[in-house]
């Protein structure tokens, strides 16, 4: 945290201290603090998708699903124009994210075509054959659950 805060003074200006010092303090749960620098960042560099994705990750622990969806959403479609649309593999989590989102908002459909789109990034992701797994059982899709469950194990 120290050398974040002494980069965020010798590098005035520039919104990356800001988002690590955010991350760190979301780690310590100090979500509130979190979200301060988040937006601090923010006000920098407004168009970044990695603090988009990050006041995503904190709306979610603190279970605000629609709030966290609008980020993720956000970062993605950020992403998407920034890159093209073409998604970098280091943006996986960020599908899985929203992915997880969309379940817990009951968003079921939305939710397997979010972590499909993942798994064709990281097509071995033992993370996300589960979560696909998971929503089929919530779906009662119990088959297609036990597939994916068997594919995390082959």
């Amino acid at each position: 945290m120290a050398a974040y805060f002494k980069a965020s003074q010798l590098m005035r200006g520039c919104h990356l201290p800001l988002l690590y010092i955010g991350l760190e303090c979301g780690l310590t749960n100090n979500v509130n603090l979190a979200e301060k620098f988040f937006q601090q960042a923010q006000n920098i560099a407004p168009d970044d998708p990695f603090i988009m994705h990050e006041k995503g990750v904190i709306a979610f622990q603190n279970s605000q699903y629609e709030t966290a969806e609008k980020h993720f959403r956000e970062a993605l479609e950020r992403v998407k124009i920034i890159k093209k649309g073409i998604i970098p593999l280091k943006w996986c989590p960020l599908l899985n994210n929203l992915g997880h989102t969309c379940r817990k908002l009951k968003k079921y459909d939305d939710a397997l075509e979010f972590h499909n789109k993942a798994l064709l990034l990281s097509p071995q992701s033992a993370n996300t054959y589960s979560a696909i797994a998971f929503v089929n059982v919530l779906k009662n899709n119990y088959d297609e659950a036990v597939e994916w469950f068997i594919k995390l194990w082959a």
